[in-house]
């Protein structure tokens, strides 16, 4: 009975530094930083704990839930095939390395396959994985340790080809279409304008879909600037073609009056012109031709070039 009186009593001081212990830890402000700056812990949405494990090995174990809301800087360089990188550290904000060290229980793939598990639902962005490892950081005149979590997810991309990369797309095979389109009358002008317009408009949503803290510009908006500085070109192509045919049309008409007055040297020289205005008409197949084919070329090398750029 001396025995058991004596160790119940070094269990119940032992319980006590304990308690004391884990009071003390309740008192330990924690920091979480991300990339995008100081993170916010919400206290009230953390269920608190009242319990303490003891194990025959000594180890004590006090579970802390934490609520952490937190910002990262994204790089959209590769929107909509992006894939983020987000760090996430835990430090105490006084208390030095030599007095209170963080330590991750798992390692990274334990930890990986355990977030997997409590993430029931993935909707735009799909996790990858996530690591954890501990470091030393300097903090004044002492080193603190901190423990750092790094979030890896990609971005779900089939809902932005579908809605918006494939329209556009099909867009400029509606202009490259267009070249088959007669330059007589005004449809082909008319047409293009529109295709044109309908990318403008999808330009504007893009503006509201990209966030607005990029760096870099990303290559979906040069996609879209490209197809539009192509269809522009177009469209002043078709402007020139129809002002060379509209040459000919206005000699057709003078030489229709020179026959209706009869005037026989002024048909002649209206006869000239037509000659002239055939030239023009020759000149603007010839044009349109070689513009057709440029307009292939200039197409194939963006799309080769966005291609490389995005596999960087």
């Amino acid at each position: 009975m001396a025995d058991c009186s004596q160790w119940c009593a070094r269990v119940s001081e032992w319980c006590a530094r304990v308690s004391e212990w884990c009071a003390e830890y309740q008192s330990v402000t924690i920091v979480a930083e991300g990339e995008g700056g100081a993170a916010v812990i919400e206290k009230d949405k953390a269920v608190p704990n009242a319990f303490i494990t003891i194990n025959s090995n000594g180890f004590v174990e006090y579970v802390r839930d934490l609520m952490v809301v937190s910002t990262c800087k994204m790089q959209v360089y590769k929107f909509s095939f992006d894939i983020q990188t987000c760090n996430l550290s835990l430090k105490s904000i006084g208390y030095p390395e030599e007095e209170l060290k963080f330590q991750a229980l798992e390692n990274s793939t334990v930890v990986t396959e355990w977030t997997c598990q409590m993430m029931k639902n993935q909707f735009e962005w799909l996790f990858i994985g996530m690591t954890v490892k501990n470091k030393s950081v300097p903090h004044f005149y002492q080193n603190q340790n901190v423990v750092i979590y790094t979030i890896t997810m990609r971005r779900r991309s089939a809902l932005y080809i579908a809605n918006f990369l494939v329209p556009i797309l099909f867009f400029f095979c509606l202009d490259l279409a267009s070249f088959l389109i007669s330059h007589k009358g005004g449809e082909k002008l008319s047409f293009k304008v529109t295709v044109l317009l309908a990318v403008t408009v999808m330009q504007l949503i893009l503006n509201d879909i990209l966030p607005a803290s990029a760096n870099r510009i990303p290559l979906i908006v040069v996609y879209c600037i490209g197809i539009f500085g192509l269809m522009m070109l177009s469209l002043m192509e078709t402007i020139l073609i129809m002002h060379l045919v509209e040459k000919d049309n206005e000699a057709d008409k003078d030489q229709i009056l020179s026959n209706d007055f009869g005037d026989k040297l002024e048909k002649d020289s209206f006869q000239n012109s037509s000659r002239v205005a055939g030239y023009w008409t020759r000149v603007s197949k010839t044009i349109n031709n070689v513009f057709f084919i440029f307009y292939l070329i200039a197409a194939t090398v963006f799309f080769l070039c966005l291609y490389f750029f995005g596999e960087e």
